[in-house]
């Protein structure tokens, strides 16, 4: 995170540069929120029309270890609009 906006070519901001292709582009900053994010991304891509994801974890964040509880995760329902009848005969 330290060398985040600084002068190494290697640290840019990738999440800005997909987010125009991407459903959703972020950067985890901390540890604790990689669950969440992932939570967050898997809901997203999986929703309305299938779509990448990115997310960028900083050297720093990959090699942190947290605590998390596999038996109290809960996945996000995935949304899946409904066509109605009109609308898959005009398509």
């Amino acid at each position: 995170r330290a060398r985040l906006n600084k002068e190494d070519f290697q640290a840019v901001d990738i999440a800005a540069i997909a987010a125009p292709v991407a459903k959703w582009a972020v950067t985890v900053m901390e540890p604790y929120l990689v669950p969440m994010a992932l939570q967050k991304a898997f809901h997203l891509m999986r929703s309305s029309r299938p779509g990448p994801v990115l997310i960028d974890l900083p050297v720093d964040v990959q090699l942190a270890e947290i605590e998390f509880d596999i038996d109290a995760y809960e996945p996000l329902v995935p949304f899946k609009p409904a066509m109605s009848r009109g609308q898959a005969e005009k398509a």
